[in-house]
């Protein structure tokens, strides 16, 4: 299970990484457009009104993608006890469940089903949206544990069914 959640972060971080690519172009064009809208001024091709609208649209723009790769420049310095902690708490949801307040139950539910938990009232039934991507693993990777357990058990002992016991009748051999 570890290794698989590994690998899952640091398949996500190969995504985040590749977002961050993009967004540091998209960063740079925004800067050579206000050196060129700048260098209009100066050049008196624009007015002073038009120069700063554009640029302060610009500006904003560039702040909302620093904004956006402030939150994709996370390390992953800590990715063991990150990892760890993860599979641990993932394993006690249950426990948690049961031993806690509201508020935890639902930043739980939250947690499991992050596009929440619906009420059908033609069928009468609970509908899930979307599933956290690791508990969608967890579930996989238990799955095929069970099934590889169940396919490795000892089938000798599933026979001795077939065999009837001693009654009163003498024990033969050679049948």
């Amino acid at each position: 299970m570890t290794e698989v959640i590994t690998d899952k972060f640091y398949e996500k971080d190969g995504s985040d990484k590749k977002e961050m690519e993009e967004i540091e172009k998209q960063i740079s064009v925004l800067d050579k457009k206000i050196r060129s809208v700048r260098m209009k001024y100066a050049l008196e091709e624009i007015d002073e009104p038009t120069c700063r609208d554009a640029v302060e649209e610009l500006e904003a723009r560039k702040a909302e993608l620093t904004r956006e790769a402030a939150g994709l420049n996370e390390e992953l310095s800590n990715l063991a006890e990150y990892v760890s902690t993860t599979v641990s708490m993932s394993s006690q949801l249950g426990t948690w469940w049961s031993q806690n307040d509201f508020d935890t139950c639902q930043s739980i539910q939250k947690l499991v089903h992050p596009r929440g938990i619906y009420w059908d009232n033609e069928k009468k039934c609970y509908l899930t949206g979307e599933e956290n991507e690791v508990f969608n693993l967890f579930r996989y990777v238990s799955i095929d544990y069970e099934a590889d357990k169940i396919k490795n058990q000892d089938k000798s002992c599933d026979l001795s069914c077939l065999v009837a016991e001693a009654g009163l009748e003498p024990t033969t051999s050679g049948l």
